[in-house]
């Protein structure tokens, strides 16, 4: 199944604070592609090192995503969860959301928040959203998508009051750059929210060491990144409640100019942390090898034929040049 698509790898610094002074702390992710995870040393930072390039992750956004993830398509169509999630960010930022409000989310997805957000009154919102699968969804429920990237948007006429990216700086290769970009969007003085997981929650197992997660936080880096993007943080929270579990949430103001200083981490700590966590990442990694060859053959059987004892190819599904040239007797 996943080979499809085979990322191009580069090898990498910190991008929070340029350093190239780190520790590997683990050398394999969940799908074996031998992406290491690595500490910066000096700010704290933790990143995939090699990783695949940013053009290979826009690929792999744009055409591969739910096939190395299928849980993640499951979970759109569930509707269920997303939206439970989404009502509780709306019950965490009800009250720094004032009527008149025009808010713009990063990873909008299937957009659960963007609905959500019309429970509140004259609140504007608008989504930013790579992946087609949840373009499609979010529109159909009335959900709005203005781009694919930020590298599409121009400056606003009227620039956005808030802007939100809950789960998505762990899936960008330059954090601090994303943010600066969405910061762009943003008259001074607006509103930031973000959410990303906390390696120092109550995490276990590969699923949070994976291709999809070239940055990951600990409290200290995440501010860090946050000010270095020109932002002063007002609230950094961790979160273990259910759906949110495992999770940082910051509130910060756009104010350029803020001394950013980077915190350096407690490497013992954190060599002893991953070795307890991970400590049977070699089954669970089994586990997931498993379950996508099951998904494979389900796909499999799900775009053929197989009646009358032999496999023939539904119409959707184009033949081959080898099976064309069989079926001509050749």
């Amino acid at each position: 199944m996943t080979s499809r698509w085979q990322p191009i790898l580069e090898t990498t610094g910190c991008n929070a604070c340029g350093s190239r002074k780190g520790r590997t702390l683990f050398p394999q992710d969940r799908h074996g592609l031998g992406l290491a995870t690595e500490l910066c040393l000096r700010c704290g930072l933790l990143y995939l090192n090699p990783r695949p390039t940013a053009g290979a992750y826009a690929d792999f956004y744009q055409h591969a995503y739910e096939s190395y993830f299928p849980s993640r398509a499951r979970l759109i169509s569930q509707q269920s969860i997303p939206t439970e999630t989404a009502n509780r960010r709306i019950d965490a930022y009800r009250t720094l959301l004032p009527p008149g409000s025009r808010l713009l989310e990063l990873g909008a997805g299937d957009g659960a928040f963007l609905r959500a957000l019309t429970s509140l009154p004259q609140v504007e919102a608008a989504g930013i959203e790579p992946s087609t699968l949840c373009q499609s969804v979010c529109e159909k429920l009335g959900g709005h998508i203005v781009a694919n990237s930020l590298e599409e948007m121009k400056e606003p006429a009227v620039p956005y009051t808030h802007a939100a990216a809950f789960h998505v700086l762990e899936h960008c290769v330059n954090p601090v750059e994303t943010l600066r970009a969405l910061g762009a969007q943003l008259a001074e003085g607006g509103t930031l929210f973000v959410e990303v997981p906390n390696l120092r929650g109550q995490w276990r197992g590969l699923g949070m060491i994976h291709l999809a997660h070239p940055m990951m936080f600990l409290p200290d880096s995440l501010r860090y990144v946050v000010e270095r993007a020109g932002f002063a943080v007002e609230k950094l929270e961790e979160l273990e409640t259910p759906l949110l579990e495992c999770s940082l949430r910051v509130v910060a103001r756009k104010q350029p100019g803020i001394a950013a200083e980077p915190t350096a981490p407690d490497l013992a700590t954190l060599e002893s942390l991953f070795r307890q966590r991970l400590r049977w990442w070699r089954l669970e990694r089994c586990r997931y090898q498993v379950q996508a060859w099951f998904i494979a053959v389900k796909e499999h059987y799900a775009n053929h034929d197989h009646r009358g004892g032999r496999l023939r190819r539904l119409p959707s599904d184009p033949p081959s040049g080898r099976s064309r040239a069989r079926s001509a007797g050749l």
